[in-house]
């Protein structure tokens, strides 16, 4: 089921566990090579290329990131460098949530209305730190990034809630 590989995937992204020396148990790499495994079943999706490109790209990313030394050196830079990094994750998130809406809208509106709005979330939350680091607002910073911890593990409970519905594409039907 690939919206259940894909959650799967963002949750070790979310989740982190790190050692005495700096490393994460649940690195991202990890989840990215299953979100990567998830959208490659999405075989029903004309967005596929480009969402496989993406979450390559911020899996990528998430590699430089998982070293201790070079992701203190970025954390340690300027915070637009931080936030920057970000965007393909949060390009990938925006273009997934608008696809499965795509799909959802004709057969199920509750659902494709509430993808709509979640992306529309993913979208504020991602471009917010531009506006908060832009204009001094350092202050909001920190709870920005809990908030996009929430809207991230909102994006996780609705791929699991979504996953087994017939919209989805590349959803294989269960053989009973």
């Amino acid at each position: 089921m690939p919206l259940v590989s894909i959650a799967l995937g963002l949750v070790v992204v979310l989740a982190s566990v790190p050692t005495a020396g700096g490393y994460d148990v649940l690195a991202d790499p990890l989840g990215w090579a299953l979100v990567v495994a998830g959208v490659a079943g999405l075989t029903g999706s004309t967005r596929r290329g480009l969402l496989i490109a993406l979450a390559v790209v911020a899996g990528a990313v998430s590699v430089v990131l998982w070293l201790p030394g070079l992701r203190a050196q970025v954390v340690s830079a300027d915070p637009a460098v931080t936030w920057s990094i970000n965007l393909p994750q949060v390009a990938f998130i925006a273009l997934l949530l608008w696809d499965l809406r795509d799909h959802a809208r004709a057969s199920d509106p509750p659902a494709g209305r509430t993808l709509t709005g979640t992306t529309v979330l993913v979208v504020a939350v991602g471009l917010a730190p531009a506006v908060v680091l832009g204009g001094g607002l350092d202050t909001l910073a920190a709870g920005l990034y809990v908030l996009a911890g929430f809207v991230l593990l909102t994006v996780v409970v609705l791929l699991f809630a979504y996953s087994r519905r017939d919209w989805v594409p590349g959803r294989h039907q269960p053989t009973a």
